[in-house]
């Protein structure tokens, strides 16, 4: 009993992951996490925009160059303005581009079946 009372006991420190970070301002970020959540974010966002241009309906070109107007100035706006990231730090072009293609598909997948589910 009175060995362990001057003894302090180790504290735990808990390291938060990528994606708890990605909702607080101001964290500092790796490269590859950073890429993974601005990824993920594109995706998420791709899919709504899918969803919702194929409620309203968008049809053709408008719909895919407004998709990809708002998937990047949204990111765009989320790294620099809400992480208060350095994109030149990172690579300006890097961040842009990064999981553009694959939310692109999930875009195309979601604007296809909602479109089809509510107008053919």
């Amino acid at each position: 009993f009175f060995s362990s009372m001057g003894k302090k006991k180790p504290q735990l420190v808990q390291e938060t992951s990528k994606w708890q970070k990605m909702l607080r301002s101001g964290e500092d970020w790796t490269k590859d996490d950073l890429f993974d959540v601005v990824g993920a974010l594109k995706q998420i966002l791709a899919c709504l925009i899918g969803l919702i241009w194929g409620v309203i309906p968008l049809l053709g070109s408008s719909g895919i160059i407004s998709f990809f107007a708002v998937c990047v100035g949204v990111s765009f706006v989320y790294y620099t303005r809400f992480l208060k990231i350095d994109d030149e730090e990172f690579g300006r072009f890097e961040m842009m581009k990064e999981g553009l293609f694959p939310a692109f598909a999930v875009f195309l997948l979601s604007w296809i079946i909602s479109y089809n589910a509510l107008h053919v």
